[in-house]
């Protein structure tokens, strides 16, 4: 079975973020989509959408001023197999690490 996550924000790598993105990932972890919510013809009822940003693997501790884009490891795209991250308690629009910034492994 497919797992699909969602988010306000999608970071594919430093230089590229998705609003309202979906990550598909297959029964063993391995990302095979990602895409706007706006591809969608239909949503289905197993997509879980957070309100955040989703990232992968991210290359150290996150420091408050910290651009999150620019902490991602491994670009999430097709064949990405690693944890992703939800992060939440910033600003969607800056995507800058706050003191109330915290995260979550999906």
């Amino acid at each position: 079975m497919v797992k699909k996550v969602a988010a306000n924000r999608v970071v594919i790598d430093a230089d590229t973020v998705i609003s309202n993105a979906v990550v598909d990932k297959d029964v063993n972890g391995v990302v095979i989509s990602v895409f706007p919510l706006a591809m969608c013809r239909f949503e289905t009822a197993s997509t879980a959408f957070y309100n955040g940003v989703i990232t992968s693997e991210i290359k150290r501790k996150p420091m408050v001023g910290d651009y999150l884009p620019s902490l991602v490891t491994y670009p999430l795209e097709y064949g990405y197999s690693g944890s992703l991250f939800l992060w939440q308690g910033l600003s969607l629009e800056e995507m800058v690490v706050e003191e109330n910034t915290v995260y979550t492994i999906l």
